[in-house]
């Protein structure tokens, strides 16, 4: 798997990454080797936590976790993934890379503490970690994980970088897009053990509740940044239709994928173990509901309601791996 032709490809390739980063430094007057812009910050390794987002992590290896298990013809097979769950983050901190890159005008709007905003992380910087992050990925992938999965991770490398740039200027794609990596999180995970999908009904029940459940946070998450978004003509679904009806849409996606999960579970197993399910989710939607009735929207309201969506989405997924191996536990 060559990352370092991938990398050269993107890194010189005019429409997608020279002229845009070169756009976006002079747009901004971000001199990478300036010391005039250059904040001088305590803990430089704290910069690079808050960079790649480092939150994310634990939901990502969470993720990782799930699919292996799902997936594993026992209970403990998933112990060995740890390869595939070391690939998934660093993906996932690239991404998040690129998108600040790509977002550095954004953020001064709606993220003005970035670290590339601030300063405390020049773009020379950051590029150094894209190809640190690139090389690692490069060489884990090529020793520890089969050559399917590294055609695969290359595709979703390409997807990541040119997310930003073009796939997040289109309304809802850039939220199907994002929410699809996430949730293919758990097939990847569960390839890396097998190469074979085990539980396939599970694993595809487990898929859909997270694609939905990130894509209601998503567009959340747009009407947050609504703001920076419409002062620079980004076209996402809360600046086309506004917050409410954008706060409408979630509550009903939310409702649907409440709905769906659970009647496959009842069609698979029974009424009964389909109750947790609606049981960790419904206070969720219940919060978002009562947001809608007030027509009330506040951005700290909104992004206290994604983090506590953690937690429901958390104990639904530890719940649905349960059920994958409900006969091991029970033999």
């Amino acid at each position: 798997m060559n990352f370092k032709k991938l990398l050269i490809i993107l890194l010189i390739s005019k429409d997608i990454f020279s002229f845009k980063l070169v756009k976006n430094i002079k747009k901004n007057n971000i001199i990478m080797c300036s010391n005039e812009n250059k904040i001088q910050t305590p803990n430089k390794f704290n910069s690079y936590l808050k960079l790649i987002r480092y939150k994310n992590i634990l939901p990502t290896m969470i993720l990782s976790f799930s699919g292996n298990f799902i997936s594993s013809q026992n209970k403990f097979i998933f112990l060995n993934n740890i390869p595939s769950t070391i690939v998934t983050i660093l993906t996932m901190s690239y991404s998040m890379i690129i998108n600040d890159i790509f977002d550095i005008k954004i953020d001064k709007i709606n993220n003005p503490k970035r670290p590339l905003v601030t300063g405390e992380i020049s773009l020379y910087e950051a590029l150094t970690l894209i190809v640190i992050i690139i090389k690692l990925i490069d060489n884990i992938s090529f020793y520890y994980l089969p050559i399917n999965l590294q055609n695969i991770l290359k595709i979703v490398i390409i997807t990541l970088s040119l997310y930003t740039p073009f796939f997040k200027k289109m309304p809802l794609v850039k939220n199907l897009v994002c929410s699809f990596i996430i949730s293919f999180t758990l097939f990847f995970s569960g390839l890396s053990i097998n190469n074979v999908i085990i539980n396939k009904q599970i694993l595809f029940i487990a898929s859909v509740y997270v694609f939905l459940g990130a894509l209601v946070n998503e567009l959340l998450l747009d009407i947050v940044d609504h703001t920076g978004d419409l002062q620079n003509k980004i076209q996402t679904i809360p600046v086309i239709f506004g917050k409410y009806k954008s706060l409408k849409l979630s509550a009903n996606i939310l409702r649907f994928n409440i709905f769906f999960t659970s009647t496959l579970l009842i069609a698979i197993y029974d009424f009964y173990k389909a109750m947790p399910i609606f049981l960790f989710t419904i206070s969720y939607y219940f919060r978002m509901n009562n947001l809608i009735k007030k027509r009330y929207i506040d951005n700290e309201t909104l992004i206290n309601l994604v983090k506590d969506s953690n937690i429901p989405f958390i104990l639904s997924l530890f719940y649905l791996c349960f059920l994958s191996k409900i006969h091991l536990f029970y033999n």
